[in-house]
């Protein structure tokens, strides 16, 4: 996965622009990796029947 992404960050992104482009999408995946995923993990606990 990281392979295409980065293949295709060279190719589509322009030079000028690939390093806010690399910042901006850290940020994103830290947010949704960081804030999004233990929701996730949660509702997903309660619905198989398990604590959360």
């Amino acid at each position: 996965m990281w392979s295409v992404t980065a293949t295709a960050t060279a190719v589509l992104v322009p030079n000028e622009e690939r390093g806010t482009f690399l910042g901006a999408f850290m940020i994103l995946g830290t947010l949704i990796g960081m804030g999004v995923s233990p929701i996730l993990v949660s509702l997903g606990s309660q619905v198989l029947g398990g604590e959360a």
